[in-house]
């Protein structure tokens, strides 16, 4: 990047905002460098998925500690020196999906991510991947799996209550004894939540049992690690095995006796208490006073 798009990006790590679906065109080329600690850094390659002529959606792993990310990409790979005919926008931190447009059709592009911490320290390159895109007319949707396949995903998650998912896929799900069926958990701020058991309760319906409760409004990440459908495609854990919900405002949809510190139970203890109104008050007074007589009367006539 230039000097003064090098400045601008650096304000826009302050300013950044997420948004629901993100798409990038070319912005120029780019040498990437990198200061960052050894620790932030990427663990696994990005994915790429929902290949058209024009465009391509790129997914990859949260780095913790990071503040935004960007795509760098090009009809050349950069692996020996780094540099990329093209790099995204800056991606909020929330984010950890984008979406490349204006592509060429029937084209080999190569993608790498990077991210950006607090101080606009840039980590070092994840690992390079590799795609082409299509015919204007062709889609590929799954990496996974064959051309114009129709690729497993999460359509809808549910809390049925405090310490239960319901979660629905696209597809009929693999119902075989060795169905392999794993899953992450985890809120906004990264504190993880444990998955103790999974139950299939439909064709394509899972039900999640939490080893502990949800809190109410709050924003969480479920991740599917691992899931086939009854034709053996598998989930991409990064792309369509991911999906972000939030916790209602009130407890009425949720398991009010399994839900920590909710008002029903705070209710039912309160009946245990001593009572304090003024009725009680008044007692007291009466009887203090009555003590107070008693005390008098009995020095008179001693």
């Amino acid at each position: 990047m230039k000097k003064t798009q090098k400045a601008i990006f650096m304000a826009a790590l302050m300013i950044v905002t997420s948004t629901s679906s993100i798409a990038f065109a070319a912005t120029g080329s780019t040498t990437v460098t990198t200061s960052a600690t050894a620790d932030f850094a990427f663990t696994a390659a990005p994915v790429a998925s929902d290949i058209t002529g024009n465009s391509v959606k790129i997914a990859w792993d949260k780095v913790e500690g990071s503040t935004g990310y960007m795509v760098h990409y090009g009809k050349v790979s950069a692996k020996a020196d780094g540099k990329y005919e093209n790099d995204s926008d800056l991606i909020d931190a929330t984010e950890t999906w984008a979406t490349l447009d204006k592509l060429e059709a029937k084209t080999t592009y190569y993608v790498a991510v990077s991210a950006y911490d607090k101080d606009a320290n840039e980590s070092p390159l994840s690992d390079e991947i590799t795609f082409t895109t299509t015919d204007a007319s062709a889609t590929v949707t799954d990496m996974n799996s064959a051309s114009g396949a129709t690729a497993l995903s999460v359509k809808s998650v549910n809390a049925t209550s405090a310490s239960k998912l319901e979660v629905v896929f696209s597809a009929e799900l693999d119902n075989s004894p060795a169905a392999k069926r794993e899953f992450k958990l985890s809120s906004k701020d990264g504190a993880e939540i444990v998955v103790s058991s999974v139950e299939l309760t439909d064709t394509n319906k899972l039900s999640l049992t939490l080893a502990s409760p949800l809190e109410v409004s709050k924003d969480y990440n479920l991740t599917v690690l691992a899931l086939n459908d009854k034709d053996g495609n598998s989930i991409q854990a990064g792309v369509d095995g991911q999906f972000a919900f939030t916790t209602p405002e009130t407890l009425d949809s949720l398991d009010a006796a399994s839900w920590s510190g909710n008002a029903a139970a705070v209710a039912t203890d309160a009946k245990a208490l001593p009572k304090t109104g003024p009725e009680q008050f008044l007692i007291f007074a009466l009887a203090m006073i009555l003590g107070l007589i008693v005390i008098s009367y009995r020095k008179k006539i001693s």
